[in-house]
């Protein structure tokens, strides 16, 4: 399952494009909401982040990414949203910190105009 996941965060793929070698897409949609409800996803980056983070160096970087037409309609919680005006049309921007491995130890979503 964990690796179905990882599979899926990974590529970017949409759950329905779940290899066959993995337990169906339902399933592994499934418990993936059920961890996230449950706040499994931030107490294990909590645990990496305190157990095996080598912390010589901490790096930090940004992407931009484009939000989707139907998800700029909404008027009143863009800031909520994370979504914000830049030249490119309305985006988010994601912040990361990484440890000296590479290893994300924790992120922040802003929308695009923000530095």
């Amino acid at each position: 399952m964990l690796e179905a996941m990882l599979w899926i965060l990974r590529t970017g793929a949409p759950w329905r494009d779940l290899p066959k070698s993995f337990p169906s897409w339902e399933s592994v949609y499934s418990r993936f909401r059920r961890w996230t409800e449950l706040g499994l996803w931030a107490h294990l980056l909590a645990y990496f982040r305190s157990e095996l983070a080598d912390e010589e160096y901490l790096m930090i970087d940004s992407s931009g990414v484009r939000v989707h037409q139907d998800a700029s309609r909404v008027k009143e919680a863009n800031f909520q949203q994370a979504m914000g005006r830049s030249k490119g049309g309305l985006s988010t921007k994601i912040h990361m910190a990484c440890d000296g491995l590479g290893y994300p130890l924790g992120f922040i979503l802003t929308g695009a105009e923000r530095h």
